[in-house]
């Protein structure tokens, strides 16, 4: 996912771009632009962190949802597809044929993918590596936003963003879970764009 990041940016030549991560997106974002971070101006955090993941709870959930249990038995229920277009995730304002299309396009071998995904997040220590020499190198001066759901930051990443980026602009969605961005679309968008205009671009108004 890091090498896609960068690929993306390398082929569509894109310059003084402003990186917007969610979740796991984060160290895979930031380590993949950072292979060139000249280019990187901001970057938003969406319920998402940029480093190693720590703590009993942190990597005991990731070894629950990446194991091959948790996998065998979503792919007989379907169980995180349904709660990610539920309410709680991205489902808010979707009604529900929009939620049967959006579990259908994720079909087994998105499943598969997402446990994978998770698995790997547990050990890929060499991307936490990469996330961490550019979030303490090449980006720490950068303008950083972090947008969170009030009720989904129960490891406490926004602090932890506060601590790496003392002037980063921090927003919680009331009553947003996990995607903020599918809770209140339009006031993420907006605070998206002031904080570009403000702290990115005060030049280019």
């Amino acid at each position: 996912m890091s090498r896609a990041v960068a690929e993306i940016i390398d082929a569509l030549a894109l310059e003084d771009l402003t990186l917007i991560v969610h979740d796991l997106g984060g160290p895979a974002g930031i380590a993949g632009a950072a292979r060139m971070a000249r280019r990187v101006r901001g970057i938003v955090a969406v319920n998402a962190f940029g480093w190693r993941p720590t703590g009993t709870f942190f990597r005991g959930m990731l070894s629950l949802v990446g194991g091959s249990f948790f996998q065998e038995f979503d792919l007989l229920t379907d169980f995180v597809p349904r709660v990610t277009s539920s309410s709680f995730g991205i489902g808010r304002h979707m009604d529900k044929a929009s939620r049967r299309a959006f579990r259908a396009g994720i079909g087994k071998k998105g499943i598969n993918a997402f446990h994978s995904y998770m698995h790997d997040a547990r050990v890929c220590e060499e991307l936490y590596k990469q996330a961490d020499e550019a979030l303490t190198g090449p980006f720490r001066n950068l303008p950083l936003a972090t947008i969170f759901g009030e009720r989904n930051d129960p490891l406490g990443f926004q602090p932890r963003w506060k601590s790496l980026f003392p002037a980063a602009h921090q927003v919680v969605v009331a009553r947003g879970n996990h995607f903020p961005m599918c809770d209140e679309p339009e006031l993420v968008a907006e605070t998206i764009r002031e904080w570009h205009r403000e702290r990115v671009a005060p030049n280019h108004r």
